[in-house]
């Protein structure tokens, strides 16, 4: 039976939690000398971000990422921030804010498996897509 790269990530944060960073340098070194036993060591990149995901979720923190053509002001960071909070009823919010003009306008945001696309581009294509019925 393989292991998928989720098991593996739950199985590194149980196996850290409450540890000393020297007995989690030790843990750490046992898993990457298991994943290669397995010949599972090319999911390291998607265990780790999984193995993130969990601490993150332990910690109460929750990551949004939000694409706009321009900068946010502090201000319009503030209100998603606070939208967000009432959403996932976590009080720690990470934005992770990527400035891409090809949107021409508005916003998407993600987090969990949430989508929010209010971008200009979107709404185009939206737009001929109904033009050509």
């Amino acid at each position: 039976m393989k292991i998928t790269s989720l098991q593996y990530a739950k199985s590194l944060s149980m196996a850290t939690e409450g540890v000393s960073p020297d007995q989690s340098k030790d843990i750490i070194n046992n898993f990457i000398k298991l994943l290669w036993e397995n010949k599972d060591f090319k999911k390291f990149e998607e265990i780790l971000e999984k193995f993130e995901k969990q601490e993150k979720q332990k910690k109460g923190i929750q990551n949004v990422y939000i694409t706009v053509a321009e900068s946010m002001s502090k201000e319009i960071k503030d209100k998603i921030i606070e939208k967000i909070k009432k959403i996932t009823k976590r009080e720690n919010i990470v934005i992770n804010e990527k400035i891409d003009n090809t949107i021409l306008g508005g916003i998407i945001i993600e987090f969990n498996d949430y989508l929010f696309d209010a971008s200009l581009r979107t709404k185009i294509r939206k737009l001929g897509k109904n033009l050509y019925f």
